[in-house]
């Protein structure tokens, strides 16, 4: 009994141990920003394509379509195969073009894709933490 609370004290103690700890926090705490950068992006971009928070669930895929869309109103001219499979390229398509949403003013816009910016790099940063 005694060698497990030696080891327990030797294991809390060791840099590497803490390391990892440290890490893991700062991975839950980039999810965390990124959660809240995502929920202020569809928020303002519901307004432009309110069904492509349903069609695109992942929100990291969601915040790059949305990069890649913007205030397009034509969606045969982007090219979103690049961060979504095909199927969903052909449903984001079909429903754009019934969709009741009516474009963002530019400077709105602008502030999404730099919201998205954001929360791409953050997805980036944590997973460089998660590799340590």
């Amino acid at each position: 009994m005694k060698k497990t609370k030696h080891t327990a004290s030797t294991i809390e103690n060791d840099e590497e141990y803490s390391l990892i700890v440290d890490s893991n926090e700062m991975a839950v705490a980039i999810s965390n920003e990124i959660s809240i950068v995502c929920k202020f992006i569809r928020d303002r971009y519901s307004k432009k394509f309110p069904e492509l928070e349903t069609l695109v669930p992942n929100p990291l895929d969601y915040m790059k379509a949305v990069k890649i869309i913007q205030n397009e109103t034509d969606l045969t001219t982007v090219q979103l195969s690049d961060v979504l499979p095909p199927s969903t390229v052909m449903n984001i398509s079909m429903t754009a073009s019934n969709s009741s949403g009516k474009s963002l003013p530019a400077d709105e816009m602008q502030c999404v894709v730099e919201a998205c910016d954001v929360a791409i790099s953050l997805d980036d940063s944590r997973r460089r933490v998660k590799k340590l």
